[in-house]
């Protein structure tokens, strides 16, 4: 039975893959300066085939409605779920109370995925950390 210990190596990494598997992938795009003008939205006179392809595949809002008309108070909603001040001053707030102390926090969006097993990148404005891995 030389083999037994291979086979429970097996069963056992097999067992973790149907675990990822069940789980969704999750892909969060945001653009706060994009119109709906695509063509997954209606829009015949844009080509945008990989973002179509995209919204095929998955899920696209019609409406958003954000907090405030800025562009940092708005992601700062999104990515902490509590209301922002129509200025950035949620956001840098926020960052310093960070520092001081975490668990007085709810998770974000990104750190909440984090807890649940999920590996989260953020790319662009949203990567409020450096390296791009979001933030608590």
């Amino acid at each position: 039975m030389k083999m037994a210990p291979f086979f429970t190596v097996l069963l056992v990494c097999f067992a973790f893959v149907t675990e990822a598997a069940a789980r969704p992938n999750v892909l969060l795009i945001c653009v706060d300066d994009l119109r709906p003008e695509l063509n997954c939205f209606g829009k015949d006179y844009i080509h945008s085939p990989h973002i179509d392809a995209l919204a095929e595949k998955g899920r696209i809002f019609q409406n958003h409605y954000v907090n405030a008309p800025t562009c940092g108070a708005s992601r700062y909603t999104l990515l902490t779920g509590t209301y922002g001040t129509s200025s950035n001053a949620a956001l840098f707030s926020r960052a310093g109370k960070l520092k001081k102390e975490t668990e007085a926090f709810p998770p974000s969006m990104p750190a909440w995925f984090r807890e649940n097993g999920y590996t989260t990148v953020s790319v662009g404005k949203d990567s409020h950390r450096p390296g791009g891995r979001g933030g608590p």
